[in-house]
């Protein structure tokens, strides 16, 4: 018997007495949306239920469907971030039988319902802060710095899997893509968002340094538009910054940054901060996806080097400087340069 579908479940789901084995979910109310069913959020592996409970609001993760192998991995998962907790990664509680759905028993998902935007959001409501921004660059610094002294790392960092309550300091939430001690590192259960990972990711990329390259892109664009807020509303032909699924970048820049229009345009900025940070996008590019050097906080006070990683800082003209970047990347793919 296969897990209903969404528009199956939430009917179901309006009696939280009669389908949750939690007595403290069973006495609890679910939110409803404006059709007066309950309100979902979808996400590639579960859908997500807020339910307000006598110990506070919680958000409750049911699987699309049936997968045991999944379930035994969340349990892994859950057991080591109890036994490890980190300020900032959101911990989750399986309940193997947590839903009843006629004769169907649901293994289910627990975790604290956080209050807060998502990074997209959040940033878009500060993005002409300069001094927000570079706070908040270096929180998402600390924040991974903490996982990987815990051994915790995560596969599918981006803007909606980061959320920024009221205090400021960022949480990590969507446990399936999380690596931990325990569990098989042979192969993830997905690649993430093709906007905040390495274009030649594969599901054979897995492991604690896994989530290197999403959170070292996230906080190099944070420290872009801390230099150019003008960049936030002028990189998308979309008139609203929420409406895209990125900051600045998107997959298709990551992918082909030799004809990423915004990638020339910072490479080419009159702010050599910019170009710093937009040479180090283009190095993390070059090297393979799990090699990519930790994110660390920018110190506007300290003068930018004229070479960064390798790579020609503002010494360059704009053709020349693009020509380097098509040469080098097309070697490294094994290409050959057009």
């Amino acid at each position: 018997m296969s897990i209903p579908t969404l528009v199956e479940l939430r009917p179901q789901l309006l009696s939280p007495g009669d389908v949750f084995a939690d007595p403290n979910l069973a006495s609890g109310t679910i939110e409803l949306d404006s059709d007066g069913l309950p309100k979902a959020r979808s996400g590639t592996f579960a859908s997500v239920f807020k339910v307000t409970t006598q110990q506070g609001d919680v958000a409750v993760r049911i699987p699309k469907y049936e997968d045991q192998s999944r379930v035994n991995r969340i349990r892994v998962i859950a057991d080591y971030l109890a036994a490890h907790p980190v300020e900032g990664v959101v911990p989750v509680e399986v309940q193997p039988d947590g839903l009843s759905l006629g004769e169907l028993s649901v293994s289910i998902q627990i975790m604290p319902w956080i209050k807060g935007r998502t990074l997209l959001e959040f940033v878009n409501d500060i993005h002409q802060d300069s001094r927000a921004l570079i706070r908040l660059e270096s929180k998402c610094c600390r924040l991974h710095q903490r996982m990987l002294a815990a051994q915790i790392a995560h596969g599918d960092l981006q803007h909606g899997n980061i959320l920024i309550p009221p205090d400021g300091f960022p949480k990590v939430v969507d446990p399936d893509d999380f690596s931990v001690p325990g569990l098989p590192h042979d192969e993830a259960p997905s690649v993430g968002h093709p906007s905040y990972q390495h274009p030649r990711r594969t599901p054979h990329h897995f492991g604690p340094a896994i989530g290197n390259f999403a959170m070292r892109l996230i906080v190099l664009q944070l420290r872009i538009v801390a230099s150019d807020s003008s960049l936030w509303m002028g990189c998308s032909s979309r008139p609203n910054p929420l409406d895209r699924d990125y900051l600045l970048l998107s997959a298709s820049d990551l992918a082909s940054p030799e004809q990423s229009p915004m990638l020339g345009n910072l490479l080419t900025h009159k702010r050599r901060r910019i170009r710093d940070a937009a040479t180090r996008i283009v190095r993390m590019l070059e090297l393979d996806p799990v090699d990519s050097p930790l994110p660390t906080a920018s110190d506007p006070k300290k003068p930018q080097s004229r070479w960064i990683e390798g790579i020609p800082s503002g010494a360059m003209g704009p053709r020349a400087r693009r020509a380097w970047m098509t040469r080098n990347l097309a070697a490294n793919s094994g290409e050959k340069p057009s």
